[in-house]
């Protein structure tokens, strides 16, 4: 089955997103339209999972 972001498991495209904020969100633009990126995703994941937002992010930091 080919993989694309759509049948990729949330939290590795969570990990993802977080690799590459902190590899190339060295300038503001580029952390920015990461950071919006991150967030779209974790509220996504909000309504599919009916998980509190907050839940998820400390989940992740665990």
């Amino acid at each position: 089955m080919e993989q694309n972001a759509y049948n990729i498991e949330p939290w590795t495209r969570l990990k993802a997103l977080e690799w590459s904020l902190q590899r190339f969100g060295r300038t503001t633009r580029n952390a920015v339209a990461l950071f919006s990126a991150y967030v779209k995703l974790i509220r996504s994941l909000d309504r599919q999972q009916e998980m509190h937002a907050d839940d998820f992010l400390l989940k992740g930091l665990e």
